[in-house]
């Protein structure tokens, strides 16, 4: 049964990979836009950094075969959410140090969940990385007939 749910999750892993980068992305283009924070936004930014953390971890736990990020479209979404995710922390920041007792809290909540999420996304681009450098270099088992 176990062994059916990990054949499972690895046969699926590069959809869920792109599906939280492309969520994370999503969420920190409309908190750019939108330009204000809230106490839920910050729940959000946890949640979504749970879930990553989540998704490392049933990786580490499963022997993937196969690569987690052909094309690299995954990291790349990755790495724009540590940069945005960045900027938006300094924001935060900021933004706790000049407003209001009352929205330095949510401002410092929104500030913290960032700064988590900055270490999330370069914590799972990193095992990505590593786990797919093997199929990229045609050095895994198999990764031949992976990339033709």
């Amino acid at each position: 049964m176990v062994d059916a749910v990990f054949a499972q999750f690895g046969s699926r892993a590069s959809e869920q990979l792109h599906g939280l980068a492309t969520q994370t992305l999503q969420l920190l283009a409309m908190l750019e836009v939108v330009r204000c924070s809230t106490a839920q936004d910050a729940r959000f930014i946890t949640e979504l950094a749970g879930a990553m953390e989540e998704f490392a971890v049933r990786t580490r736990e499963t022997e993937l075969m196969l690569p987690l990020d052909p094309g690299a479209r995954s990291r790349e979404c990755l790495q724009v959410s540590v940069d945005k995710a960045r900027v938006q922390y300094r924001a935060a920041l900021h933004m706790a140090k000049i407003s209001p007792d009352d929205d330095a809290s949510v401002h410092t909540l929104v500030a913290r969940a960032l700064d988590r999420l900055v270490a999330v996304c370069e914590r799972l681009h990193a095992a990505v990385q590593k786990h797919d450098r093997p199929f990229e270099s045609g050095d895994a088992p198999g990764s031949q007939q992976v990339l033709a």
